[in-house]
């Protein structure tokens, strides 16, 4: 009786390990999905920009070739993401200073960048939904 009862506690034991090693590949399985959704969601407002921008050149060009009279102004940011600088108070308080972030507005999302290197790379620190707050 009682090696059954050690059995089943080794049995037990190894289960509970096996459970905790599955739970943490799904937290870090999780992290680098939301990281990889993020990163598509920088390379989608990439990518609308440069259709805006391709379309706006396209208008441009075919502008002059009609009228060469007249001149015509497009505004490559006009409903295009917005972008700027952003000092927020760094994670152990305002005590501690404050962090320079950039912050991109797209299509009522707010993309939050460490510096150039990360907004290049199209990897956003966080990514808030507006529409949902």
């Amino acid at each position: 009786m009682k090696e059954k009862e050690l059995s089943f506690a080794t049995s037990i034991r190894a289960k509970e390990t096996q459970i905790e090693e599955l739970n943490s590949i799904i937290v870090q399985e999780t992290q680098r999905r939301q990281e990889q959704e993020m990163e598509l969601q920088s390379k989608t407002m990439e990518l609308d920009t440069l259709i805006r921008a391709q379309g706006s050149y396209t208008q441009s060009n075919d502008s002059i070739v009609h009228s060469m009279s007249s001149i015509s102004i497009h505004s490559d940011n006009l409903g295009g993401p917005k972008e700027g600088w952003l000092e927020l108070p760094s994670d152990k308080g305002i005590k501690y200073g404050w962090v320079k972030t950039i912050v991109c507005l797209h299509d009522n999302k707010l993309f939050f960048y460490a510096g150039d290197t990360e907004r290049k790379l199209n990897k956003p620190k966080m990514i808030i939904d507006i529409e949902k707050v």
